[in-house]
């Protein structure tokens, strides 16, 4: 007897699964899910009067089955063999067989199951409601009166039932079987969507509704769309296979699910039937374990919520990284019902009501729109990535999986002979060359502004720039080419953003003419004469001598291709009009690459620090993630912003510093200028709060405004909750007005100060303008001033454009007089016919001379009221009457009539569309609102930078730059420094400062400061603060370049172009490198990038190989940085042999962090190490490690036995010294054979 298990149990047992590019993929889980047999039931005989029944998963273990059989399946079993072959949408043991035999044998199992009596189906279906108040979100359908479907009552689906009728046990209707304990997905919640795996129970619900193991799903064993399977390297795991005959078995709207559930089978659908919102299947499942929905009574997994709590269900889905489709009903039930009659012969799939997705939504996708939730205030950056394939090893790679799929017999020929003997050893000289860099075109997209960003560069082999590309730009999503990507790349995006969800994809990234067809297409850059105006970002890529303008320069062919996949993915979701109707567009370029044509020109204007993602990590300066909590960085101490736009530039301030005294010698005017007007400063920050997320709620209003094609399905959505829709949305752009007049009175805060200040540059020019450094052709540099906009006529006209108030109220706008044209005529011509019938009446009062009124309403309205005993002329025609009185119509009432009607009708279309037309002309200034943003947000950033000033509680100094020339060499010098992240937890006397000079070697002029050097060799006891001073100090600089007020008495430096740390040690296993390799790596990227300008810091290299390997390597790039860079350098090590080495060198200094020894015993447990904390001059003769593993808990014993190791290897070092010392000296043969047979040295036996 056949034993079938439910999808339900199965999904306790089912593992995530693995995509070919080796991630997890949440679709492959949900697929082996669904699967209607396992293979131990498929090698089990089948019993002859053994019945297939539908289920609508995959069956669990045998061992369940046969403890969990119910008295239903034992009944089942008795049916008769034909029925086995019932069209009931699953794939039976024998057509799985078949299938791997040929198509024939399929096609004819189809025409049994086509030719077995169908069975009655029986629908049944039960509601368990957890809360019955009317304010709960719970889903109530039954308090929906009507369905939008025909075909459906009010919210009820019901799929195929098993080929035998259910027979009705007493007492067993609401106990559910105990195949339908529905798991749900086990998801971190970072990575929910593509590492899914399911539990026992939810932890949140168990299922209470009496749904039964007979539903059925059609899902064959990992079957996409095309019947690739899993491995074949173009499986598609966003399809999904449904056979046609199982379509054929459900209802007109659950074939519309399984129709869009084929097509998009790794997303959620959010499926409207009526005023609800459901999920079903799998989609149900996750709703449940991961919303808290509960299941509703059925033959299938099946939950919902109501329309108005889409924005909260779906944002906690995307947070958990699950992408959400919102599924439309796209006409009324009256509408069609006029499509079936216009049919000439219309089945019942045609009688439902139409459903379409009107929006996908990811984590990097999200927009905020009327129905969403608000969202965090970092950037969620949407990454797209190629790579040029420049050692072809992706290439060979997909060969050979594509010969592996084809060939399976001939795998280890392929393997072994061909690619390594008949290529690799051919071009091996070739991809040796190459594979020392990587060519990457990138594209990056903040979907909540609109604002696309792309480039191409030459990294080098650690990935040096598109790590600090991704610290800069922390992305949410990232969409990759599988046929070109290296390993190397994938590894390091999977160990540096783990956090990010990745999707491979290979035909979506476009090739670039297909990408400048589908713009030109697409009809947003075209002008009213049909021709193209590209942004100027895009028109500068764009190769001159193409007048079509549809190809490339060669030097930004892979960006083209990146923004292909993100223009590909937007369309997938509904989006790209409204992004790309922004036209925002920039470019990015390296800084160290601008750093080189700045080099090559003759200017150093708005130059910037290079800070790379190792850095920005090392010293701890923003969030590695946008997600991340920024307590304990530099930015969670700065930070004093008060709008969110502002958070958002101080953010990017931190990460590119400036570099160009001048610029920082304005900014830090600023901050001088802005402390004198203390009062000003705090209206301003209490204007601020005030202020909504400007720069969002702008692409909020152009999305409100944006005239959507009659393709796109938004435009032909039906909402139950439009009118709470209409009123967020008018609340939006009334917030929004808000924030402009705060925003003007912040700037008239500022007009009665402006002669007194210093800085013309900074403070000035946020009133008369704001100076934006922008690259043009040929990377040269332009000044651009942004005039803060005179807004008060705009706003004036905004505010007189209709009554806030009453728009708030009813969720509708009536313009005032002037703001719209069609408005004004359709209540012209209202008026006008008014006018003409009162006169028209006061005609007829005169010529039948007694009391004649106007009555009616509706169509039948302006009929005249006469009474029965006056005669009326002939024209006069009867409409009925009253006691006493009759009524007429005259032909010429009837033409005013009509003529009104038509006025009414006018005015109503323009009032329908008024909303959307007045934030278009809202969005018109959108260059205007976005300068005033602008503007602001680098105000806010400037308070932020005055206000952490004025809360330090340190002595705080204006640092001093100097510009290096052949007087002046690159210094830096801190005189009683302190680390500012510190300053949050150390108050008072607790922190103890320091300082540290570096430059030229001068005598010591204050105390507890070294003597100089351009390099520091810092050496100290464990636990002695070396690490620290060396974060301190790179901190410092950073805030120093920010244009900030730092916490020391004094720091003086000349600027800084780059800084580099090597730091901690760690190995990183998914990348497959060992400590050693990633200290090595780091170093060689300073060694390759470096110049005399940089600041470099390097903690204990070679810590992580053996102690004479590392003393070497240390050796060796010390040597290197001291004579060939000579760069500002603090380089800690406990080898104390380099200190030896480098004590006499002219560009090499010493210090120490001090300690006191109050014991200098011969047994360490008994020594008492005191850490000063304390950085001096010199070096420090020990490590004093045994003193920390006492204070780790290491036994005295062990610490004392280590001790006495340590003296003998001591001794044996010095006894080498002196020896070769000798030998040096050319010492007589005597004193050496006396030495040798002494300690035996020579001639060891």
């Amino acid at each position: 007897m056949s034993k079938q298990k439910s999808l339900f149990d199965f999904f306790k047992k089912s593992p995530a699964t693995k995509s070919p590019n080796g991630e997890i993929s949440t679709s492959d889980t949900i697929r082996k899910a669904c699967t209607s047999t396992t293979a131990s039931e498929s090698s089990q005989p089948k019993s002859s009067n053994s019945v297939k029944r539908p289920a609508i998963t995959s069956s669990c273990n045998e061992k369940n089955s046969k403890s969990l059989k119910s008295p239903e399946k034992l009944e089942n079993s008795q049916t008769p063999k034909s029925s086995r072959f019932q069209s009931n949408g699953s794939i039976s043991r024998s057509r799985e067989k078949k299938q791997s035999q040929g198509h024939q044998d399929s096609e004819e199992e189809e025409r049994k199951e086509e030719e077995s009596p169908p069975r009655k189906k029986v629908k049944r279906r039960r509601i368990v409601i957890a809360s019955e108040s009317e304010d709960s979100d719970e889903y109530k359908p039954e308090k929906d009166g009507k369905s939008s479907d025909s075909s459906i009552s009010s919210n009820k689906f019901s799929e195929t039932e098993s080929p035998e009728k259910k027979k009705k046990k007493t007492g067993k209707e609401n106990t559910p079987s105990p195949f339908l304990k529905f798991s749900n997905p086990k998801s971190s919640p970072i990575n929910a969507r593509r590492n899914t795996s399911f539990s026992t129970d939810s932890p949140k619900q168990k299922p209470t509704s009496g749904r039964n193991s007979k539903s059925s799903t059609p899902v064959s064993k990992k079957s996409e769309k095309n019947f690739r399977p899993s491995s074949d390297p173009n499986y598609n795991p966003r399809t999904l296979h449904v056979p046609q005959d199982f379509k054929k078995t459900l209802t007109p709207a659950m074939k519309q699910w399984w129709d869009l559930k084929t097509e998009n089978f790794d997303t959620v659908l959010f499926f409207k039937v009526g005023k609800f919102y459901e999920l079903y299947h799998m989609d149900a499942a996750i709703g449940v374990k991961e919303l808290g929905l509960i299941y509703m009574k059925g033959d299938f997994a099946h939950s919902g919520f109501p329309e108005i709590a889409f924005g909260r269900y779906s944002e906690c889905l995307i947070e958990k990284g699950y992408k959400v489709a919102r599924v439309e009903q796209t006409e009324t039930p009256q509408m069609m019902e006029e499509r079936c009659k216009k049919m000439r012969h219309s089945t019942k799939y045609d009688k439902v009501v139409a459903r379409e997705i009107c929006q996908i939504t990811s984590k990097g996708t999200r927009t905020l729109t009327y129905q969403d939730e608000s969202m965090g205030i970092s950037n969620n950056f949407l990454f797209a990535i190629c790579e040029e394939c420049t050692a072809k090893e992706n290439v060979i790679e997909y060969k050979c999986k594509s010969m592996c799929y084809y060939h399976k017999t001939k795998l280890k020929i392929v393997m072994d002979n061909y690619i390594p003997t008949c290529f690799l050893r051919k071009h091996m000289s070739t991809l040796k060359k190459l594979r020392s860099s990587s060519k990457y075109g990138i594209c990056f997209i903040d979907t909540s502004i609109g604002k696309f960003t792309l480039g191409q560069f030459i990294d080098d082999r650690h990935g040096s720039k598109l790590l600090t590309l991704v610290a800069l730009y922390p992305p949410v999503e990232i969409l990759y080419d599988k046929m070109s990507i290296t390993k190397k790349t994938l590894q390091l995006l999977n160990h540096h953003l783990t956090g990010a969800s990745k999707e491979a994809l290979s035909s979506q990234f476009w090739q670039p003419t297909k990408v400048m067809k589908f713009l030109e297409d697409s009809k947003i850059f075209s002008k009213e004469d049909n021709s193209l105006e590209y942004p100027e970002t895009l028109k500068k890529m764009l190769d001159p001598d193409d007048r079509l303008m549809e190809t490339p320069l060669k030097d930004y062919e892979l960006a083209f291709r990146s923004l292909g996949a993100c223009l590909w993915y937007l369309k997938q979701c509904y989006i790209e009009d409204c992004l790309l109707s922004m036209k925002l567009f920039e470019e990015y370029i390296p800084l160290d690459e601008i750093q080189k044509e700045l080099v090559k020109s003759s200017s150093d204007f708005n130059k910037h620090m290079v800070l790379d993602g190792v850095t920005l990590q090392n010293l701890e300066i923003v969030p590695l993630l946008s997600s991340d909590n920024s307590e304990g960085t530099l930015l969670g101490t700065m930070d004093y912003c008060s709008t969110s736009f502002g958070k958002r530039m101080f953010r990017n301030w931190l990460c590119s510093p400036l570099c160009n005294p001048d610029m920082i010698s304005n900014r830090l005017d600023a901050i001088d200028d802005l402390v004198q007007i203390p009062e000003v400063v705090e209206a301003t920050v209490t204007l601020f709060k005030k202020i909504p997320d400007l720069e969002r709620l702008l692409s909020k209003i152009h999305a409100y405004g944006l005239s959507r094609s009659q393709d796109h399905p938004e435009s032909r959505a039906i909402f139950y909750e439009a009118d709470i829709y209409n009123k967020r949305k008018i609340n939006d752009f009334l917030s929004t007005l808000e924030g402009f007049k705060q925003a003007s009175e912040i700037v008239s805060l500022f007009k009665p100060h402006l002669n007194s200040f210093k800085d013309i540059l900074t403070i000035s020019n946020f009133i008369v303008s704001v100076k934006v450094i922008a690259f043009k052709e040929m990377h040269m540099l332009r000044r651009k001033f942004w005039s803060f906009p005179d807004m008060t006529e705009t706003l004036n006209y905004f505010v007189e454009a209709f009554d806030h108030e009453e728009a708030k109220k009813q969720g509708s706008i009536i313009p005032s007089h002037g703001v719209d044209k069609e408005y004004d005529n359709a209540i012209a011509e209202i008026n006008e016919t008014k006018r003409e019938l009162d006169t028209f009446l006061a005609q007829q009062k005169c010529t039948l001379n007694c009391k004649v009124s106007y009555v009616g309403s509706g169509k039948n309205r302006y009929l005249l009221e006469v009474p029965e005993n006056k005669k009326v002329p002939r024209d006069f025609e009867f409409q009925g009457g009253r006691k006493g009185f009759k009524r007429y119509y005259t032909q010429e009432t009837k033409d005013l009539l009509a003529q009104l009607i038509a006025a009414e009708e006018n005015r109503a279309s323009a009032l329908k569309d008024i909303t959307r037309r007045i934030f278009e002309h809202f969005d018109a200034n959108f260059k205007m609102w976005k300068t005033a943003v602008h503007c602001l947000s680098t105000l806010d950033a400037l308070l932020s930078l005055v206000l952490y000033y004025k809360s330090s509680g340190v002595t705080m100094c204006r640092p001093k730059f100097s510009i290096p020339s052949q007087d002046v060499e690159p210094h830096l010098e801190i005189i009683g420094g302190r680390h500012p992240t510190f300053l949050k937890y150390f108050t008072g006397d607790d922190y103890i400062p320091n300082s540290v000079y570096m430059g030229p070697k001068r005598d010591n002029e204050l105390e507890d400061i070294n003597s100089g050097g351009k390099l520091v060799l810092v050496t100290g006891p464990n636990m002695g603060g070396k690490s620290t001073l060396m974060r301190q100090a790179g901190t410092l600089v950073i805030m120093a370049h920010l244009g900030s007020y730092v916490p020391a008495e004094s720091m003086c430096l000349t600027p800084v172009d780059r800084i580099f740390t090597r730091v901690g040690a760690s190995d990183k296993i998914s990348k497959g490198e060992s400590t050693f390799f990633v200290e090595a790596s780091e170093t060689s990227s300073i060694l390759h990038h470096a110049t005399s300008d940089s600041f470099v810091l390097i903690d204990e290299l070679g810590r992580g190989t053996s102690t004479y390997d590392g003393t070497a390597i240390a050796y060796a790039a010390l040597d290197y940085l001291a004579n060939d860079i000579g760069c500002r350098t603090l380089f800690s090590t406990h080898y104390h042999s380099l200190v030896e080495d480098f004590c006499g060198h002219p560009n090499v200094g010493l210090g120490h962090m001090a300690c006191m020894v109050e014991s200098e015993l011969d047994c360490p447990a008994l020594e008492k190490i005191t850490f000063l904390y304390k950085f001096s001059d010199g070096a420090c003769p020990k490590s004093y490690g045994f003193n920390v593993a006492l204070l780790a808990g290491i036994s005295r014993n062990v610490v004392r036995q280590g001790f006495l190791k340590a003296q003998q290897m001591e001794f044996s070092v010095k006894i080498s010294k002196a020896l070769r010392r000798l030998l040096s000296l050319k010492a007589p043969e005597e004193i050496i054979e006396a030495l040798d047979k002494k300690y035996n040295f020579f001639h060891k036996e």
